[in-house]
């Protein structure tokens, strides 16, 4: 699966927002049009959809976005891998979400200045506080 993705294009809006152009190179034909709410000079990290073209973005108000659209504020750190996207929040708390049903897959309280650094699903990579790497495994609530 390609996961290669070209910005072809910003434009900023009367409103202060970011348009952004995304197309895969092998189909520059295919463009989907992003709209960022925030100004592009308060992006702090950003990880590319592998599956189809989509954008989850951090800015400097700590908000998570996908696609210009909010998926929790409060974010210190995320990390993306197909099918999952993962956040810490400012409580301290592991979310992981599945982004194929858009549900929560799991919750749970981290130590205290915790960072996500990486995802291969089903495994997390945490950087502690203290500067060790910790590898956990996603729980997937199963009602």
């Amino acid at each position: 699966m390609e996961s290669m993705h070209a910005v072809i294009g910003m434009k900023k809006e009367k409103d202060e927002s970011i348009s952004i152009l995304l197309s895969k190179p092998s189909i520059m034909n295919e463009v989907n049009r992003i709209e960022l709410p925030t100004d592009i000079s308060h992006l702090v990290d950003y990880r590319f959809s592998e599956s189809g073209l989509g954008l989850y973005t951090l800015d400097s108000c700590s908000n998570l976005y996908h696609n210009g659209g909010i998926i929790s504020n409060e974010v210190s750190s995320f990390t993306y891998s197909h099918p999952f996207v993962a956040w810490i929040d400012n409580s301290f708390r592991l979310h992981v979400m599945d982004v194929l049903s858009n549900e929560t897959a799991d919750v749970r309280p981290v130590e205290k200045g915790s960072r996500l650094v990486s995802i291969a699903p089903p495994k997390l990579i945490l950087q502690m506080p203290r500067g060790n790497l910790e590898t956990i495994h996603a729980r997937h609530d199963r009602n």
